[in-house]
């Protein structure tokens, strides 16, 4: 919840941006017969995309806590208590 609206934030900044740029049109006929770029498409629509963001959820979160805890330890430890 709170890295969506996260997301959300930086996208509602981001998008007006995006919308002034002009569109990019790419020829994918050469592409279309590599291996590699099979592969990785193949690999990407099997790609569990909730799951993928779950993880990020619980990594961004954990970052953010050891920064509270950090800052709280900062402020602990400044304060003149002997």
């Amino acid at each position: 919840m709170i890295t969506t609206a996260i997301l959300t934030v930086i996208w509602g900044i981001v998008k007006p941006l995006l919308v002034r740029i002009p569109d990019l049109q790419i020829n994918y006929a050469g592409l279309s017969s590599m291996s590699v770029y099979q592969y990785l498409r193949a690999g990407l629509y099997f790609f569990p995309m909730g799951t993928v963001v779950a993880i990020f959820e619980i990594i961004i979160g954990l970052w953010v806590l050891r920064i509270m805890i950090a800052i709280l330890h900062s402020l602990w430890a400044s304060l003149p208590i002997a």
